[in-house]
């Protein structure tokens, strides 16, 4: 019995310095600032820590279709609400979750908008525990930081300076027409949501309700990704969780979206042309929805205009 407690007194110990370290390690290895020459990944995205504390009223989040579709800085010229988008380039379900537990770190949104084809992009357990890990202890996703450490990343506080004028969104001039024969072709088959990404659902669902945080779904269109079998299992699980749902792809005549000049990339994407059209409508459901208010000309959101200027300059 003795030699009992001591192995796992040895073994607590191990585990403690071992925790220890590893949060010593992600305080030295975490970048001090949210710019590219500090270690800061996706910067488009984490572009959101240089907001002004609880200044952001509508949050996206999801993967390259909401980076292409939803344009914070129309919305903002044609309604005042301020918005950005936490997505990324095949963003499953638990970065999803990953952005918006960050987020939520210094923004106080009242609605969080999830594109649904993040959905559908599947999650292997080994990154579920990883990106899990990496909220806890920031070393499991800076690990390579190592190789660009300088002296003053051992003191230096953390101090997020820098926010995209375009507020998350990628923007394209680039016209590449669609084949949009057969897409949204009525059908009643459903394809299911894979159930790890159910679960992180669920887990976004639960963290905006402690929030008193509306969760909106949304699929934005694209002839590649999108099809009535995909809508009718996110319809399907919407229901089943409460969910409200809007897909974009279902209101072709209230859009008036032009698979030959609205996208990109043979339907997969979304252009700017593209993307004006699904924020004008999204602007307005959300601003009405929801009761968004103007900041236009509130002197506090005085650098949204001056981005409104670079978003015009950069855009058209």
């Amino acid at each position: 019995m003795r030699l009992c407690t001591k192995q796992l007194i040895k073994s607590v110990s191990f585990l403690l310095i071992l925790i220890l370290l590893l949060a010593a390690g992600s305080r030295l290895f975490l970048p001090k600032d949210n710019r590219s020459e500090s270690g800061m990944e996706e910067l488009a995205a984490n572009g959101i820590l240089g907001e002004r504390d609880s200044s952001i009223d509508v949050l996206f989040i999801g993967d390259s279709e909401a980076v292409s579709s939803f344009s914070p800085m129309e919305m903002w010229n044609q309604h005042g609400f301020t918005s950005y988008v936490c997505a990324t380039s095949g963003q499953p379900m638990n970065l999803s979750y990953y952005y918006l537990v960050r987020a939520f770190q210094k923004q106080t949104p009242k609605v969080v908008v999830l594109e649904t084809d993040t959905l559908f992009q599947g999650i292997t357990m080994d990154k579920s525990l990883l990106s899990d890990a990496s909220l806890l202890l920031p070393i499991f996703q800076y690990h390579n930081r190592w190789k660009s450490l300088k002296p003053e990343d051992i003191t230096s506080p953390i101090s997020h300076t820098w926010t995209d004028p375009l507020k998350g969104y990628n923007h394209s001039s680039d016209v590449d027409p669609a084949d949009a024969s057969g897409y949204m072709a009525s059908s009643d088959h459903v394809q299911e949501i894979e159930s790890l990404s159910v679960t992180y659902l669920k887990r976004i669902q639960a963290l905006c309700q402690s929030r008193g945080v509306s969760l909106l779904l949304v699929s934005t269109p694209s002839t590649k990704n999108w099809n009535y079998p995909r809508h009718n299992g996110v319809a399907k699980t919407a229901n089943e969780l409460g969910l409200s749902y809007v897909d974009l792809n279902t209101m072709a005549d209230t859009l008036s979206i032009d698979w030959a000049a609205d996208t990109r990339d043979k339907g997969d994407h979304l252009n700017d042309s593209g993307a004006k059209k699904v924020s004008a409508y999204m602007g307005d459901y959300l601003k009405h929805t929801y009761q968004l208010p103007d900041h236009r000309q509130d002197s506090a959101y005085a650098s949204w205009n001056l981005d409104l200027e670079q978003y015009r300059l950069t855009v058209g």
